[in-house]
């Protein structure tokens, strides 16, 4: 793991989210040290860590200012945070997109599901902006701030795209909406449709702002 390499062998790295299934990912991908936890309210005294990372997880939170300041708390004087939030990205207009979002909307409804998406990810929309990152981590205590943008290109075949599309935040409100009974269906109508199209593999870029910022010493 990248982190577990960044500290080195004597170095200390402790992954927290909420969700059980994510801390599953981390354990087999090495990090030993595990925490189920939610920002604000981590779960660690003031001043502990040289350093914290917030992969895609402002967007989810409903208060992200008080989230930040959360992560500052736990930093020690002169430590860095970094943060990273989607920008606007090509993937999300493509054929196989259309065609998934398409059939969403004819299941739930087009309202229900931009509903679903803001409830899930309220700030999603508001962080593609880079200065807006600047802003926040500013405002949060930070200083010697960097805001940067990385693409990184992704090939894929098209099943595997349509499951991630699943995972995201309207797939897991449509399955859930749908049940048992009406997923299996739905999920062969995306397919079909796609399939109709020719496409086998898909090809996108995701991009991705990343700020970085230091405590104040």
């Amino acid at each position: 793991m990248a982190a577990q390499k960044a500290v080195g062998a004597r170095g200390l790295v402790v992954g927290l989210d909420i969700s059980l299934a994510m801390l599953r990912r981390a354990a087999a991908g090495g990090v030993a040290r595990l925490v189920v936890g939610i920002v604000p309210g981590l779960p660690f005294r003031d001043r502990r860590f040289d350093g914290v990372a917030a992969s895609l997880v402002l967007s989810h939170v409903e208060r992200y200012a008080a989230a930040l300041r959360d992560m500052v708390r736990i930093l020690k004087p002169g430590g860095r945070l970094g943060v990273s939030a989607a920008a606007k990205s090509s993937h999300r207009v493509d054929v196989a997109y259309r065609a998934w979002e398409a059939t969403a909307e004819s299941f739930v409804g087009r309202e229900a599901l931009r509903e679903a998406a803001t409830r899930v990810v309220p700030w999603e929309a508001w962080l593609t902006d880079p200065v807006h990152i600047e802003a926040a981590l500013a405002n949060a205590g930070l200083e010697g701030i960097e805001v940067m943008q990385r693409d990184y290109r992704v090939t894929m075949l098209a099943e595997g795209y349509l499951s991630m599309l699943d995972l995201f935040a309207c797939g897991r409100f449509v399955r859930q909406q749908l049940g048992s009974e009406q997923w299996p269906t739905f999920r062969k109508s995306v397919a079909e449709k796609v399939a109709a199209h020719g496409i086998k593999e898909i090809e996108y870029t995701s991009r991705y702002h990343i700020g970085v910022g230091t405590r104040r010493r």
